[in-house]
């Protein structure tokens, strides 16, 4: 079965009006959830989600955790997936589409 979450500490970038970088807070990114199709619908992504969440708190508990919401196939409903990550905690933030924050 091929299945994996990966996710790592990355730091906010905030622009000014002259395009110039400062760098913000700290976060935890989850960059990539994915579930072999034949396997999905089984509680794999859930429970690999739940762990991942765990270590990410166990680990720095400070810091906010962030995903985007990005089907990795055509045969994912985005509103399914959104909803997915939703009943783990999450909620959209800002206007970008699938953006989500525990």
């Amino acid at each position: 079965m091929k299945a994996y979450v990966s996710y790592d500490i990355n730091c906010e970038e905030i622009y000014d009006e002259d395009g110039e970088v400062s760098y913000g807070d700290d976060y935890w990114l989850i960059s990539n959830v994915f579930v072999e199709k034949a396997f999905r619908g089984q509680g794999v992504a859930r429970k690999m989600m739940i762990e991942a969440i765990a270590k990410m708190k166990a680990e720095r508990p400070e810091l906010k955790i962030k995903l985007v919401a990005i089907p990795q196939d055509e045969e994912t409903d985005i509103e399914l997936l959104g909803a997915f990550y939703e009943s783990l905690g999450f909620e959209a933030i800002g206007d970008e589409i699938g953006t989500m924050e525990l």
